[in-house]
């Protein structure tokens, strides 16, 4: 996904290993007046899955009310109640399910930026 996002002209890219480091670089990054654009997510995480930290990140912004980040959820996982859960009350923007294609992802960024 990171060669996808640098391939599709994405500026600056931070990289997390696990959903709680994720949070955490999301957080740091907005209090040193960096402001988080576009956020990928994968749903099965080690620490904290990708669910919990959306809804941290989404927190986050309401506490500091902030422009939300446009978040795409990415799972291997395409069920009905994985794909309802990270849509329903705006805690994702877009669901993909993997693998994803370069094709794919720009589709969506071109949405985004549309």
């Amino acid at each position: 996904i990171e060669n996808f996002l640098k391939r599709s002209g994405v500026a600056e890219i931070e990289c997390s290993l696990n959903g709680k480091e994720a949070v955490q670089k999301y957080k740091q990054l907005w209090n040193a007046g960096k402001p988080v654009d576009l956020v990928t997510m994968d749903y099965d995480m080690p620490e904290m899955n990708g669910l919990q930290a959306i809804d941290e990140i989404r927190a986050f912004e309401k506490q500091k009310n902030i422009k939300p980040a446009f978040i795409i959820m990415i799972s291997g996982h395409a069920d009905q109640s994985i794909l309802e859960k990270s849509l329903i009350n705006d805690r994702a923007n877009y669901f993909l399910k993997k693998p994803i294609t370069f094709n794919q992802l720009a589709d969506v960024l071109n949405k985004y930026v549309d």
